[in-house]
């Protein structure tokens, strides 16, 4: 069950993004987080919004630095 929550904000997340609805897409990413901290996406993809459309780097960086702690490959 968690699993499929955690899968479907994702998406959620990734289809506001291509939108451009970056706030939607934050809040999707950041509570799939509350769900799996352990999910490599998640931090991936909060570090590119953060990025992207907000132009925060620092906050980017060190969620990119937990997507790659997670999965390195």
């Amino acid at each position: 069950m968690r699993l499929d929550l955690a899968t479907a904000l994702l998406t959620l997340g990734n289809n506001f993004f291509n939108r451009h609805v970056s706030d939607k897409a934050l809040t999707a990413f950041r509570s799939g987080l509350l769900i799996s901290d352990s999910f490599a996406s998640f931090h991936h993809n909060v570090g590119f919004s953060l990025a992207e459309q907000y132009g925060n780097h620092e906050a980017a960086i060190e969620a990119y630095q937990k997507s790659l702690d997670l999965r390195p490959d």
